[in-house]
């Protein structure tokens, strides 16, 4: 790969940073995304495998890119960005994790206090029950694939991806390349896989024991080559190193260790969570370092004892003093506390009744009542969501905006961040949106209306990749959601895919048979494929369910067009107009039927109307200059003609309509360079050729004009055109005798 070169049309290669058998990772760039954030590329490069094997990988990669890319939402794997087939290449976008790894904490002798290791263990087993929730595995748990994240401390698990499951299944095809490239032979990573499991597919145990040996390192400060010694030369299955006499943590820690790296059946964990919970069961005493199960106290009643009476000390005064004190002190915490107490519930009250307000529609006067509430109590998240939902509700988005954010900083909630990215929608802040929906799915992935409304904004900012990738997300959650198929077949559609477009609008209506966009929106990938029958039952299906939607008279109009039948066409637009006086294209297209049904004051007069709505229209005007010609307006026919062109300087029609004009007048010089101009634009332009042949005939430029001629002829045979190809050859005869 070039370094500069540009992948997926928005993603700049910087340089490589690692490899492997089946390619190279890259730092890039997103050309797309303001500053051009950094992001890594990992390039999958089919041409270094047999053809055979290249189909392989292909399968898997269509297989599970979309699941890595509903994984990556998780915060504690990098976001999935992009996937595409390019170059012969497969190539996964992911964000760029700032931060140092893992492997730099646990420096060969360092060694971790056993409250680092229990919160390493925790926020690795989180990512890991989560990977295993959906069926998948990572299979290379090691320190080098742990990156504290510079953002906010938190570990993200990387390297979750393709090429373990590609590896395992080449393994046999493409043995001398993989032993070549040590993906079997690492001993940094060997230690971490159990000694059964080395032969055999990682499972998901696999992933527990090989967080179990970083713990162990943690706590130690043994080397991985110290671990793969004690694999060696162990005659059993187990690992048997003894680092618990090193006593390095509590019993508690060390039997939980142990029995992850365990790896008989009976004894090791079943699953990620099941260690989670466990491990979420044992206390840390921050002061010492000391792990103890909670531990349940039980109070029995005692006999209670009469006490005798004790001599009085002498320093009387001095003891009721600070009795006195102690006294008015705890009086005067209670007093404080219920003096507090009391504001909550002042602001609960006044929380509720907003909330009914709100339900009313009087949104300003439960503003008001939120506004109290948060002055009696400023750290209540839930108050400011719902001030905040209030201001929105009046279009006060900034406002809104603001008390969003307020909420999310005192606590996180999907529906805070759902609703902030609505927020800014409407501001018109896209990027903004998509973070925040970004957030949403990370809180909860399930939210299909998240997915959806996401995808929309890809939509709209043209980046249909990843709005298709959404409706499908969105669908896969929901498979009865008629809207996600809808959207989705107008993004596919809007990439060219048709074919994909009319199977998600004929899903749509399936689920919705009253949907009268999807029936007008299938007659519109109907039309594309040239299918105008059926188009023409779409739009007629649209009309039942929708009468008044003059778009789909419009577009019957111009399927009737295309089929040449003008009176059906001119009666479809004309219903449109009734219902919409300004709908141009309804004018422009009855323009057309007037103008082929030889009624050329009528269609000078639609075309006029066109060009009065829209004056930049360049297909009006020179459909008005056609019908101007033909009723013997050639000057205005000129006019119009010069106009297109100006309008559009590439319409290789208007030039030879025009040099047609000319011709007739009798200005053959203007004639010829019109003609000569409409070849250069279009090449396929029969006509010109023609006519600049009939000219160079009578100019007596005999040889000039049969090749001109037989260029018209081969070109009205390939486009069908009979009657002309036997008019150029008959021409051709006639200066041939």
């Amino acid at each position: 790969m070039i370094i500069d070169q540009i992948v997926d049309k928005r993603y700049r290669f910087i340089k490589p940073i690692n490899s492997n058998i089946l390619g190279k990772t890259y730092l890039a760039t997103d050309t797309h995304r303001p500053n051009s954030p950094q992001c890594l590329v990992k390039e999958i490069r089919l041409s270094n495998f047999k053809q055979k094997n290249q189909e392989v990988i292909l399968s898997i990669f269509h297989e599970k890119a979309e699941k890595i890319y509903c994984l990556s939402q998780h915060n504690g794997l990098p976001n999935l960005l992009a996937y595409c087939e390019e170059n012969n290449n497969i190539y996964l976008v992911e964000d760029y994790i700032v931060g140092l790894s893992l492997t730099q904490e646990l420096a060969i002798g360092k060694l971790l206090p056993e409250v680092e290791v229990i919160k390493i263990l925790k926020d690795v087993l989180e990512i890991l029950a989560f990977i295993h929730s959906h069926g998948e595995t990572h299979g290379k748990i090691i320190p080098a694939n742990l990156i504290r994240r510079e953002l906010d401390g938190k570990l993200v698990l990387i390297n979750f991806g393709l090429k373990r499951k590609i590896t395992r299944i080449l393994e046999q095809n493409e043995k001398l390349l993989i032993l070549k490239n040590g993906s079997q032979n690492n001993s940094n990573s060997f230690a971490n896989i159990p000694l059964e499991e080395s032969q055999k597919e990682i499972d998901q145990n696999s992933d527990i024991y090989a967080l179990g040996i970083i713990a162990i390192q943690a706590l130690t400060g043994l080397s991985t080559q110290d671990l793969l010694k004690q694999q060696q030369t162990s005659n059993t299955l187990e690992l048997e190193i003894p680092w618990q006499n090193l006593q390095v943590c509590s019993l508690n820690l060390s039997n939980i260790i142990d029995k992850m790296i365990n790896s008989q059946d009976k004894q090791h964990y079943n699953s990620a969570s099941e260690a989670l919970t466990e491990l979420n069961n044992i206390v840390v005493s921050t002061e010492n370092n000391i792990l103890s199960k909670p531990e349940t106290i039980i109070t029995i009643p005692q006999e209670i004892d009469i006490p005798t009476a004790q001599p009085q000390p002498r320093n009387n005064k001095k003891i009721r003093l600070i009795a006195g004190l102690t006294v008015i002190t705890i009086a005067g915490v209670a007093i404080a506390y219920f003096w507090k107490l009391q504001f909550i519930f002042k602001a609960q009250a006044l929380y509720n009744h907003g909330r009914e307000l709100a339900k009313q529609g009087e949104q300003q006067a439960a503003v008001v009542n939120y506004t109290q509430a948060l002055q009696l109590n400023p750290q209540n998240a839930a108050i400011y969501y719902q001030r905040g939902n209030s201001y929105y509700s009046q279009r006060a988005y900034e406002k809104a905006i603001k008390d969003y954010t307020a909420a999310i900083a005192i606590e996180e909630n999907h529906n805070t961040y759902y609703q902030r990215a609505l927020t800014y929608y409407e501001l018109g802040d896209n990027e903004k949106a998509i973070t925040d929906l970004t957030q949403t799915l990370r809180l909860r992935p399930k939210y299909t209306q998240a997915y959806q409304k996401r995808g929309l904004i890809y939509d709209k900012i043209g980046d249909y990749k990843n709005a298709i990738q959404d409706y499908s997300q969105s669908i896969k959650i929901n498979p009865q959601n008629s809207d996600a198929y809808l959207h989705r077949g107008i993004a596919r559609a809007a990439i060219g895919d048709q074919a994909g477009a009319i199977s998600d609008y004929s899903q749509t209506i399936r689920l919705n048979p009253k949907n009268a966009q999807a029936y007008k929106s299938r007659g519109i990938a109907q039309f594309e494929i040239e299918d105008y029958q059926g188009a023409i039952a779409d739009y007629d299906r649209t009309l039942e369910l929708k009468p008044d939607y003059s778009d789909a008279y419009t577009k019957k109009c111009s399927a009737y067009l295309e089929l040449g039948n003008y009176q059906a066409a001119i009666k479809d637009c004309h219903q449109a107009i009734k219902i919409n006086a300004n709908d141009s294209l309804a004018y422009h297209n009855q323009c057309i039927s007037y103008l082929n049904l030889g009624k050329y004051q009528k269609a000078i007069e639609n075309c006029s109307v066109t060009i009065e709505m829209n004056p930049e229209n360049a297909e009006a005007y020179r459909n008005r200059g056609r019908a101007r010609s033909a009723s013997g307006d050639l000057s205005g026919a000129i006019e119009d003609l010069t106009t297109t062109i100006k309008i559009n300087p590439k319409d290789s029609f208007a030039y030879s309509d025009r040099g047609i004009i000319f011709s007739d007048i009798g200005n053959y010089n203007q004639a010829i360079e019109d003609f000569t101009q409409a070849i250069k634009l279009n090449p396929s332009n029969a006509i010109a050729y023609y006519h600049r042949g009939i000219i160079l005939s009578e100019q007596q430029e005999i040889q000039a004009a049969i090749a001109d001629l037989r260029q018209s002829a081969n070109l009205f045979l390939e486009q069908g055109r009979i009657k002309n190809y036997q008019n150029s050859q008959n021409t051709i005869k006639k200066l041939l005798q």
